[in-house]
């Protein structure tokens, strides 16, 4: 049985320990035997890293685990690449909150003004990585994607280069753990129809929308909530972190401590670890994730990519026709895409014009406010953005 590699880009997320028990939870189905840690921060790599080590030590998983800040040699004949980086840090995470603010407009991480600057900053770094992959990894190997926003990121992926990736999110196992809850049971036929943090569970009455729907439903309601907050939630997040590292540091600790679930990112190695094992295993397991459309939901374009229920196995991604929606899903679908496809466009071409567009299509912004705005969170996130000021 060949052994596999695994590199995880971004090894010094507070999210690592749970991907790690992931990696734990699947070794007897998975035979990975080396594990490449990247991070372009030593010191958050050095001590998540020697965690994860103590994770699999206290497990028993017999590994070769390296920390390194070369991604090429991360990459290196990795069978599966792992992505959960944040361009920034969260500094710009809280920039991306508080300055749309100024403008009455949402300050959220993934969505509205504050998802659309993170979608300008990680895309060119993703796109990166997946020519490095092509270069340096396996011949079959997958980009399995949790950086933020995993929609946008998705759709320049899928779209522009020929690397097998699948786009996960959190939110939809979730949303089915949260139905399954308050019913007891799911009907395995239920359907999922949307795009990441855009969706619904449809096939059941009502429909059961994502959480991020309020976003949407009641615009002014959160702005509002958002302004009024003592601190948004990249601060309290930054905080949390630094107690979070103070016990990941403890040379005592081997295991997830329970504080990270506060972080949020629940169920984020079950996603992973589980699509990866309908990917190896050829199980043809149903999951939900970014795919490209061919067809599936009839009433957005084949090379749109939607969050939807797929088929996984070796010979990749197979996307289950939707039947129930009604027009409210279809006009906020198709808006929200068109925002996407220009927002990746904007991102990978420094393009301010194409920048505008995508503001002005998404449906909580589409005002005057648009322009105002671009400049001055351009200006504040210059660094990362040197195409915009060539």
């Amino acid at each position: 049985m060949k052994k596999l590699k695994a590199a995880v880009i971004g090894a010094g997320s507070t999210y690592t320990p749970e991907l790690i028990e992931g990696f734990i939870e699947y070794k007897d189905s998975l035979p990975f035997s080396e594990f490449s840690l990247m991070d372009i921060d030593e010191t958050r790599l050095e001590i998540l890293g020697n965690l994860a080590k103590r994770q699999f030590k206290a497990a028993g998983f017999d590994c070769k685990t390296e920390l390194v800040t070369d991604l090429d040699r991360a990459l290196d004949g990795a069978d599966f690449v792992f992505g959960q980086i944040r361009v920034g840090k969260m500094p710009a995470r809280i920039l991306d909150e508080k300055i749309p603010l100024k403008y009455n407009l949402l300050g959220q991480e993934t969505t509205g003004a504050g998802g659309f600057m993170k979608g300008l900053r990680t895309v060119p770094v993703i796109m990166d990585i997946a020519g490095r992959m092509k270069r340096l990894s396996e011949r079959d190997a997958w980009l399995i994607n949790f950086s933020n926003p995993s929609g946008i990121i998705a759709e320049a992926v899928l779209n522009l280069t020929d690397l097998k990736m699948i786009g996960l999110c959190n939110a939809p196992i979730n949303m089915l753990k949260d139905l399954k809850e308050q019913h007891g049971t799911v009907d395995p036929d239920i359907e999922y129809i949307g795009l990441n943090h855009l969706s619904w569970f449809t096939g059941t009455e009502p429909f059961y929308p994502s959480y991020y729907l309020e976003y949407y439903d009641n615009r002014e309601e959160k702005i509002r909530e958002c302004i009024e907050a003592e601190k948004t939630r990249g601060e309290i997040c930054l905080e949390l972190e630094k107690k979070l590292f103070k016990q990941f540091a403890d040379e005592n600790l081997c295991i997830k401590p329970p504080e990270l679930a506060e972080r949020g990112g629940a169920l984020y190695s079950t996603a992973a670890l589980s699509a990866v094992n309908s990917i190896y295993n050829d199980d043809k397991g149903i999951h939900i994730t970014a795919a490209r459309n061919m067809g599936a939901a009839p009433f957005m374009a084949d090379d749109d990519v939607v969050e939807i229920k797929c088929k996984l196995g070796k010979d990749g991604i197979e996307p289950l026709p939707v039947k129930t929606y009604n027009e409210h899903i279809i006009n906020l679908m198709q808006a929200v895409k068109k925002y996407e496809k220009l927002t990746v466009e904007a991102a990978l071409e420094g393009s301010r014009e194409k920048a505008l567009a995508a503001l002005i299509a998404h449906p909580l912004i589409n005002d005057e406010k648009a322009e105002p705005l671009l400049n001055e969170m351009l200006e504040a996130h210059k660094q990362y953005l040197p195409k915009f000021f060539m």
